[in-house]
């Protein structure tokens, strides 16, 4: 016979327990509604016990379960130790209601999962492992009292099953930066992780669900999203801005969602609203993967520019751009990339009469080339233009996050060719570490046992990402 623990509410108010550790191995232990038991070390809950929460689990250490758990119970589990915490065990962690409230941060490595309320009062929850996210069931929330704010959000992957509108409480351990998704379509749950980085250079075409193209997109940040264990999700995006790592200089009517669909940049537009320094834009309905982040229809150029623009023909590159006031320039210096970032001069020139200039490029690369000009002023002043970019075949850039990495990297594919394929981590010298099965487009790489320095990781198609491990 299993052993019952039960705490239950008396009439004088609440019965509680202080224990310095919670091992339920094969007893039934039951919280009663309105009890709280208090948990002054780790709790742990192994497989053939009953775990029955109909009040509140306060845990100052971490909660082990190894015992799966089919459904919630209406209590909480309140995260309030002083020192890191953890959320582990052989099977996911299911869960009413959370409250986080813990400075040092909570570390998910196993998944997490709320049907009820999730509140975040203090600390970092860190889930970095694509396959033990956050998942928030089609019933669960995040609380409207304790909001995800910049010290108390999910850094790493959150999940959300079921319809309607979702601000995900996302974000990279420094900046609470949400992303709503409004789904209409959702099989298994749609899962997002918010990148502070390039997702990657490619050409701007017309594929998205506006007509007019992008011309430039956020480079500084961006959100992964894919739909959770080979399922499918349709929904709008709204891409938010506040300052941080998302500076544009143009009007709201410019802005867009951009969204990185493998081999290009599309524009799934639509209205922005808000201010230049705080606000949010919303796409039209659209199949919900891909990076986005925030794009622009047009980019603010310097002022001595009227135009800039360029062709492909007869595997040349013709570049054309018009000046407004030449004679206020020092010198017109066309600069070129083979990735969007890295640029080098392929020809400068004295701005004179002559309003309109061009140039023809004979010499490309394999993929796309960009080009972009730099207008230096008499008194020494530098402006930039707009990025154009020429090619037929689009660049695919594969990358790692974080980078440096201290315990797990997350590698985020850029060619859907890579599905299924194998990754191969070497060390600095080349010697294999470990083979990698790619099965998703973010796969986690654990790093936890290796020792500091450089390492590389081999992709099929032969693309090598540097990793530093701290």
């Amino acid at each position: 016979m299993k052993k019952i623990i039960t705490i239950y509410c008396c009439c004088m108010g609440l019965h509680s327990m202080g224990q310095e550790a919670i091992f339920n191995n094969g007893s039934v232990l039951q919280i009663n509604g309105n009890a709280t038991l208090q948990v002054n070390g780790n709790m742990v809950n192994n497989a053939g016990s009953n775990y029955i929460n109909e009040g509140m689990v306060k845990v100052l250490g971490n909660f082990t379960n190894n015992q799966y758990m089919t459904a919630p119970f209406n209590g909480t589990i309140f995260f309030d130790g002083n020192t890191a915490q953890t959320v582990n065990g052989s099977t996911a962690l299911f869960a009413k209601n959370i409250v986080v409230n813990n400075a040092t941060g909570i570390n998910v490595l196993d998944t997490l999962k709320v049907d009820g309320v999730f509140s975040f009062i203090n600390g970092i929850v860190a889930a970095a492992d694509i396959t033990n996210p956050v998942l928030f069931t089609s019933n669960g929330s995040t609380s409207n009292a304790d909001v995800p704010t910049d010290a108390s959000h999910v850094s790493g992957f959150v999940v959300r099953q079921g319809l309607g509108n979702f601000a995900y409480p996302i974000g990279d351990g420094i900046k609470y930066q949400q992303i709503a998704i409004n789904t209409t379509t959702n099989s298994n749950g749609i899962l997002v992780r918010y990148f502070p980085g390039d997702a990657g250079a490619a050409a701007f075409t017309n594929g998205g669900t506006e007509p007019s193209a992008l011309v430039s997109y956020n480079s500084k940040e961006s959100w992964g999203i894919a739909p959770w264990n080979s399922g499918s999700g349709i929904g709008t995006v709204s891409i938010f801005w506040e300052g941080y790592k998302d500076a544009f200089d143009n009007p709201l009517h410019q802005r867009k969602v951009a969204n990185r669909r493998l081999t290009d940049w599309v524009n799934q537009g639509t209205i922005a609203t808000g201010s230049l320094s705080n606000g949010v834009v919303t796409s039209n309905e659209l199949i919900l993967l891909g990076a986005f982040t925030l794009g622009s229809i047009t980019t603010p150029l310097p002022l001595q520019l009227i135009s800039f623009s360029g062709n492909r023909s007869n595997s040349v590159n013709h570049l054309k751009w018009k000046l407004g006031n030449p004679t206020s320039l020092r010198l017109t210096v066309l600069e070129k990339s083979s990735n969007g970032t890295d640029f080098y001069t392929i020809t400068s020139m004295q701005p004179n009469r002559n309003e309109t200039y061009q140039f023809t490029d004979m010499v490309l690369q394999t993929g796309n080339s960009f080009y972009r000009l730099k207008l230096i002023n008499n008194d020494g002043k530098i402006s930039l233009s707009n990025i154009i970019v020429l090619g037929s075949k689009a660049v695919m850039v594969s990358t790692v996050y974080p980078n440096p990495a201290k315990n797990n990297t997350s590698l985020r594919i850029g060619d859907s060719k890579l599905l299924n394929s194998k990754a191969i981590l070497m060390d600095a010298t080349g010697r294999t570490i470990s083979t990698i099965l790619i099965s998703n487009y973010f796969e986690t790489i654990n790093m936890d046992n290796l020792p500091s320095g450089n390492y590389l990781l081999q992709l099929k198609n032969k693309e090598v990402l540097k990793i530093n491990k701290q």
